[in-house]
Parts: structure tokens; C-alpha cells; sequence
């Protein structure tokens, strides 16, 4: 009989030869890149001049923190842009790629909407297309940001859906995050982003995160008390 743990360590190893060639590919457009590898948990702002931030910040935070310890579920942060969301998510992508390499980290996959649809459009011609929709479907952790920004055709709806389904079924961990309002996204989207069984949502609403040198912070949380 095959060994079940060799069996999951050679499929494991199998996705990170296939990541690995598309490394060079992908890093075009995922969000690793700049002032992304500079915003982790430890550069996060949760002060202004001194005055700590309401109760839904500290809530995205330590939601974030425990994602990124327990990557489990999906976790959704949504609320007006400029209040941190992507800095979250971006803290847990750099927190999960410097785990040791020995442990064999997790693959993780941070982009924008708009950038992963270039990406999934840029293997038509380069022959991989199944491939690299495939990576996205089934990547250890998928860190989604800007949904709702992508060009609203009906291709780029079904791929969306298609990713986030099959991610949904099949119980992978996710990170969404969104400026919309979640009842304004497509649909089948919302239904899943919704599942109070499966998915953490938190709402922020606060003035710009970029600004927060001078003015004062509100958050509020959803009605449902961050899921």
C-alpha cells in the first residue's frame, strides 16, 4: 500500500515545481512586490497621535494574525478603500513566505483581481493557461485583493467564480478582500462570501489608513459581529 504522508508530500512537491515555473511569470503581476514586502504585522498602524483605533481594527488585526498562524477558512475584509485592509493582507503573505523552508511553507498567491485575470488572459499565448487556472484553483493560499475593481465582462465573472468555487468546495484557505459592499458583488460571490460556517468578515470603515498622521479614526463593525 502507498504511503499516505509520501503521497501528500510528493503532491505537495509536485504544486511547488509547477509554482516554481511560473515564478518568474507570475511575479509580474502578483502584489509581492515594493511597499508590499515592507507592510507586515509589525508595521501596521493601530495608533493615531497616540489615541488607539476603535474596536473593528484591532478586530481585522488579530483576525489577520490568526490567518496567518491557522491559515483556515476564508477571511473577507471589506469597507471604503484606504483603511489598512490590503496592508492585512499583504502581512499575511509576507508572514507565511518567510516561514522556514524546511517546513515546506505554504504556496501562496497574492494579487488583484484585475492582475489575476491578466495573468489567466497571458496563458493563452504562452500555452499554460490550464496550468496557471489550475495554480489558482488549488494554490495552499489564495490572498484575493481589489475584488470587485476587475472589469465587469462576463468571462471575467465565470473565472472568478470558477477560482472561488472550487476554492469554497473544496474548503482551501482564502483571503478576499473588497471596497464594495458584499450584497453588490456577483451574486453567486456574495452567496459564498456569506456562508457564516466557513468565512470570517470584518467591516472597517475609517478615514484613509495613508493619512492617519493627523486625523482621527472611526470604525464600525457588520451587523454580525465580524463574520
Amino acid at each position: 500500500m502507498p504511503c499516505p504522508a509520501c503521497g501528500h508530500l510528493a503532491q505537495r512537491q509536485r504544486r511547488r515545481e509547477i509554482y516554481r515555473r511560473q515564478k518568474t511569470r507570475i511575479q509580474r503581476y502578483v502584489q509581492q512586490i515594493g511597499r508590499y514586502n515592507r507592510q507586515t504585522f509589525e508595521t501596521f498602524d493601530l495608533r493615531l497621535r497616540g489615541e488607539e483605533t476603535t474596536a473593528p481594527v484591532r478586530q481585522a488585526y488579530r483576525a489577520a494574525q490568526t490567518f496567518a498562524q491557522y491559515p483556515q477558512g476564508w477571511l473577507v475584509f471589506y469597507g471604503p478603500q484606504g483603511t489598512g485592509k490590503s496592508h492585512l493582507a499583504a502581512a499575511i503573505a509576507n508572514h507565511l513566505g518567510a516561514l522556514p523552508e524546511g517546513d515546506l511553507p505554504p504556496l501562496v498567491l497574492f494579487c488583484t483581481a484585475p492582475d489575476l485575470l491578466d495573468l489567466l488572459r497571458s496563458g493563452y499565448n504562452a500555452g499554460d493557461y490550464d496550468e496557471l487556472l489550475r495554480l489558482c484553483k488549488t494554490v495552499d493560499v489564495l490572498i484575493l485583493d481589489d475584488l470587485g475593481t476587475e472589469q465587469g465582462t462576463e468571462w471575467a465573472e465565470e473565472k472568478l467564480f470558477q477560482i472561488l468555487n472550487h476554492r469554497y468546495q473544496a474548503e482551501l484557505p482564502t483571503v478576499v478582500v473588497t471596497n464594495c459592499r458584499l450584497e453588490d458583488l456577483e451574486p453567486r460571490l456574495y452567496d459564498r462570501l456569506s456562508d457564516d460556517d466557513f468565512s470570517i468578515r470584518v467591516k472597517i470603515i475609517a478615514p484613509s489608513y495613508r493619512q492617519r498622521g493627523g486625523i482621527s479614526i472611526r470604525a464600525t463593525s457588520n451587523s454580525d459581529g465580524g463574520r
